[in-house]
């Protein structure tokens, strides 16, 4: 079965800013050369592939046009509104993907999504809580607290473009 693949928008409360990238939604192991080559067709910073394991559970990669990257937010933030909004994959208001880095949470609030900068920007504001917006031609919305030893991003996200694979 060929993909499902999304162009998101993160950390944008519209769909034409924030930072975009690129999810696309497995149905089975694909190797690292074939998620490299449609990450260089996608040509955009980053591309996640999402593979279910259970109920609320995924495994997250992600790759730049060039290489695998250990971690990237926006898209993690892109696989979480796409498997709760466009693909419906889970209702779970919690899933975990476990990605090369660790497992990452994503919470769903309202229409945005909680998931992983903060302490060192904390430190030097002195607040436990930081919103910020991206300066940027395109923009972005973000913000981010303290959680032990843990960083809570939150932002929302905006389906571009959807469609099917066929590569």
């Amino acid at each position: 079965m060929c993909p499902l693949i999304y162009h998101v928008n993160a950390f944008c409360g519209v769909a034409a800013a924030g930072n975009p990238g690129a999810v696309c939604l497995l149905d089975d192991d694909r190797p690292a050369e074939w998620m490299q080559m449609i990450a260089d067709q996608m040509n955009l910073s980053q591309t996640g592939f999402v593979r279910q394991l259970g109920p609320a559970e995924f495994t997250l990669r992600w790759f730049s046009p060039t290489h695998e990257v250990p971690l990237c937010g926006h898209v993690t933030l892109g696989a979480a509104h796409a498997l709760w909004n466009e693909a419906a994959l889970t209702d779970n208001p919690v899933i975990c993907f476990q990605t090369a880095s660790g497992p990452l949470r994503a919470r769903r609030l309202d229409d945005a999504i909680e998931i992983a900068l903060v302490p060192y920007w904390s430190e030097i504001l002195g607040k436990p809580v930081i919103r910020a917006r991206q300066a940027s031609r395109r923009g972005g919305e973000i913000s981010g607290r303290l959680d032990g030893d843990r960083v809570l991003l939150t932002g929302r996200a905006r389906t571009v473009l959807s469609g099917r694979l066929l590569m």
